[in-house]
């Protein structure tokens, strides 16, 4: 099944490249997303039903996709124009490597067991990621001049984003990795997050407000989702944790909404709420989270368990409606363009 897909992959990365087609810095979003949904939402460590396994395949099909598309990109030499040339979107490149991470770990648990070719996919994980972070560290050194007129948002987090997913890709897949370095790579993630807090808020700009914004609140779900995993802190923590994602959270999305608002009522209802943007896969993905990180906790008061599940349940509605949204969002964007 897996030689068909890549194989099929393969063929659409061809159509793509006939047809002039750039696949998005940040199209990894959607892999992340759909991998978090079948990991976190539908429980494929604990499930493996029919729409289990078809989302897999459909990611796993995307997934591929996007790398042959990379190596067409790095073939007519124009990777660095599409994706490293912009400072701040070089960060979007996170997305690379928190999508192979949820990739791998999705592979693992869906075969249940252990693959050479799995280890070797998450070692090559590893090197991508050395290398985001040092371009990220240099980027960010020239950002500090750079950057004074310039608006940030929240592609920034995905230095921690992709941080925290390599500790859990390792710890799934090599549990006999050194507390110490898996303690590191955490504490590498929270250090990425502060930086990047500083960054944007002193960068701030309501006027352009972009919905990775949503990963303020996406990149602490899945460091409490690491430090779960990891067994590394109390569950007394995590929930304090949790209790300060919560916040962000509510902070985060009312700002959306108000964004949204103001634009249904200055723009075309109609187009704003069926226009596809990558970025909104980004959202998705730290709902996704959210989920996950709400639905791993254990809660000991009475009252906040009744608060979690009533949240969890509102967020699984809310999440497959956002979901249905984008897909429509995309037939519609491609129906305009076709016309």
């Amino acid at each position: 099944m897996l030689i068909f897909i890549i194989a099929l992959a393969a063929l659409l990365s061809i159509v793509l490249a006939i047809r002039h087609v750039q696949l998005h810095t940040g199209f990894m979003a959607v892999v992340m997303t759909l991998g978090i949904l079948n990991f976190g939402v539908l429980e494929l460590p604990k499930y493996h039903s029919i729409f289990n396994g078809l989302i897999y395949y459909v990611t796993f099909l995307l997934w591929v996709t996007f790398w042959f598309h990379i190596l067409v990109c790095i073939w007519k030499r124009t990777f660095i124009q599409k994706h490293t040339a912009a400072s701040t979107n070089r960060f979007t490149i996170g997305t690379w490597v928190a999508g192979n991470s949820i990739m791998i770990v999705l592979t693992h648990h869906m075969f249940d067991s252990h693959h050479g070719w799995i280890s070797f996919m998450a070692a090559l994980n590893v090197g991508l990621w050395i290398a985001f972070i040092v371009m990220s560290i240099v980027t960010l050194g020239k950002g500090i001049t750079e950057w004074r007129a310039t608006s940030l948002h929240g592609n920034l987090f995905l230095t921690t984003v992709s941080s925290q997913s390599v500790a859990i890709m390792l710890l799934t897949i090599f549990p006999q990795t050194p507390i110490l370095l898996i303690v590191t790579i955490i504490m590498m993630g929270l250090i990425f997050y502060a930086i990047s807090f500083l960054f944007i808020t002193s960068h701030f700009s309501f006027s352009n407000w972009n919905a990775t914004n949503c990963i303020f609140h996406g990149a602490l779900s899945i460091s409490g989702v690491t430090l779960m995993l990891s067994g590394l802190w109390p569950m007394e923590n995590l929930v304090m944790l949790w209790l300060v994602t919560l916040i962000v959270f509510i902070i985060i999305e009312t700002a959306e909404i108000t964004v949204l608002v103001k634009q249904l009522t200055k723009e075309n209802p109609f187009q704003v709420i069926f226009s596809s943007n990558i970025s909104h896969w980004s959202r998705l993905f730290t709902f996704c989270m959210f989920f996950t990180f709400t639905h791993s906790l254990s809660f000991s008061s009475p009252l906040m368990r009744d608060v979690s599940d009533n949240l969890l349940s509102a967020l699984g509605a809310v999440i497959f409606a956002l979901l249905i949204l984008e897909l429509i969002s995309i037939v519609f964007s491609y129906a305009q363009k076709r016309a």
